[in-house]
């Protein structure tokens, strides 16, 4: 279906079609109406009306001025002189689309031992103080600018339309830039000349990028590739939230197909269409997992882009990263947003879906991992403790034991909507926090430098949903450490563990049935 709305003449008879031939011929006679070598390059497009005539126009004025600004450009711009500068661009206007408050407030209290512990990382339980002592030197040690969000700072979502325009598509955490021939900026990490860096866009060269021009007026958030096995988390962490705070003011837009929002991969479009959002309003662009050899992507429209990114107050930049930091995620502060919005979300899906409202009792929600991959070899000694505990509390609330890799997403959202504790390993299961209810308190597993030793992907010691302050929507959240025993598996620290969750049912008394919705 897809291909026959590439290439089919509509149906006009005879003397119509016999045109429509000879006009296409002569597209093809010329060049105009063939795909370059890197559009073909492996890519599949689904559900993306391509420009037939010159597609590369636009994507090559976007990497042209690309280049001018990296300096790698031949034909630079001389001033009087002779001393070469970039091309300039007017910046892009900018409006505030929704405030937000701070998650943590500026004249708080902070931990006596490390003031970082509560604001960029989560609250530590041992019962060791050695094991403390070198998490309070981490964090306001050796990890201390290895985040630059900040919970305490107020935020806003921001959005400009871009006329004629083009946006790369970049694999984090490489910059992310639009622009037209008039208007450019970078909406994710900058480099070139006020920066003081040198950009490689060598990486744009002709043979690496694949344009893709569309005829649509399409919404996009700095939407980035995933690792591989890793679609699910990080559409939740880094899609979701965005998408759901942009779309918000195209409503109308979207609903009736003058506006399409851009998804890059599966989990992106199934979030989207649990939203209540057709799936004709969706512009779907595969763009494959991430990898080394990936080739470049650049998404021009010939009418309108329209650019969601976080900001500070009155939408002013955030700080960010310098150009190809390998901090990755540290300045990834469009996660402060996800559990400021969770309860509308959630809200979102589940009255689209038809679902019940949940019951005011709660549960403790026990997420195991379920699978070989990164097993804790004591976690069924973990769920025991943690049923011992609540019985010996004479707690009501209801313990369940989840595998979310065994359940759709509507399961997995039944079952945390109803959560008043959430307990688990750092994993993509435990990204469903999004849909925890604002009660909800969080025990999360998390490992040290020895058990994160020789994995793929960026693991520092203490990895958590934490993530650089977001998790500061959530009223209690403490991590409990798992260690690699003799024959390097994961075991979580059980006396530890148990002191966490003491100090959960010390702080959160039983929820009464008067109290009404969690949600």
């Amino acid at each position: 279906h897809t291909l026959h709305r590439f290439i089919m003449l509509p149906p006009l008879g005879g003397f119509c079609t016999c045109l429509q031939l000879l006009a296409l011929l002569a597209l093809l006679a010329t060049g105009h109406g063939e795909r370059t070598g890197s559009e073909a390059k492996g890519r599949q497009l689904m559900q993306v009306k391509v420009a037939q005539v010159a597609p590369e126009t636009q994507a090559q004025h976007f990497l042209h001025q690309l280049r001018l600004e990296s300096g790698d450009g031949e034909d630079k711009v001389g001033d009087a002189n002779g001393t070469a500068r970039e091309l300039a661009l007017k910046p892009l206007e900018w409006r505030v689309i929704r405030r937000f408050p701070p998650l943590v407030s500026p004249s708080g209290p902070r931990n006596a031992s490390c003031g970082y512990v509560g604001l960029r990382f989560p609250q530590l339980v041992s019962r060791n103080q050695s094991t403390m002592d070198a998490f309070y030197r981490y964090a306001c040690g050796s990890a201390a600018d290895f985040f630059i969000t900040d919970p305490t700072l107020a935020m806003t979502g921001i959005m400009t339309s871009l006329e004629q325009g083009c946006l790369n598509l970049q694999p984090w955490p490489d910059m992310i830039r639009a622009s037209n021939r008039t208007h450019g900026e970078y909406l994710y990490r900058s480099c070139g000349a006020p920066r003081g860096e040198h950009c490689s866009a060598q990486d744009f060269s002709a043979a690496k990028v694949t344009p893709i021009t569309v005829d649509e007026d399409v919404l996009t958030v700095s939407s980035l590739r995933s690792w591989p096995k890793m679609d699910y988390q990080h559409a939740l962490l880094d899609f979701l939230s965005p998408a759901w705070i942009a779309s918000n003011g195209f409503r109308q837009e979207l609903l009736n197909g003058s506006v399409k929002m851009l998804a890059v991969t599966p989990w992106q479009v199934e979030m989207l269409k649990a939203l209540g959002m057709p799936e004709d309003a969706i512009l779907q662009v595969d763009i494959g997992e991430y990898s080394a050899d990936s080739p470049q992507l650049v998404l021009c429209s010939k009418r309108s882009l329209h650019l969601f990114r976080p900001a500070g107050p009155e939408g002013r930049r955030l700080p960010e990263l310098p150009f190809r930091d390998r901090r990755l995620y540290s300045d990834f502060w469009h996660r402060l947003f996800n559990w400021q919005v969770r309860g509308e979300i959630t809200h979102a899906i589940t009255a689209f879906a038809g679902l019940k409202e949940p019951s005011a009792s709660g549960e403790i929600v026990f997420l195991q991992r379920c699978t070989d991959r990164r097993p804790i070899a004591n976690e069924q000694e973990a769920l025991s403790l943690t049923r011992s505990a609540l019985t010996a509390a004479n707690r009501s609330e209801l313990l369940t034991s989840v595998c979310g890799s065994r359940e759709d997403f509507l399961e997995q959202i039944s079952e945390m909507r109803t959560a008043r504790l959430v307990i688990g390993a750092h994993g993509g299961a435990l990204a469903n926090l999004l849909f925890a209810p604002k009660n909800a308190g969080v025990l999360e597993f998390v490992g040290t430098a020895a058990a994160h030793a020789g994995l793929a992907g960026m693991w520092p010691p203490y990895k958590s949903y934490w993530y650089g302050g977001a998790g500061a929507a959530f009223k209690f959240y403490r991590v409990v450490l798992y260690d690699a025993d003799a024959d390097g598996n994961w075991t979580l620290k059980l006396p530890d563990y148990e002191l966490a969750l003491q100090e959960w049912l010390a702080t959160e008394k039983p929820l009464q049935h008067s109290e009404g919705s969690l949600l």
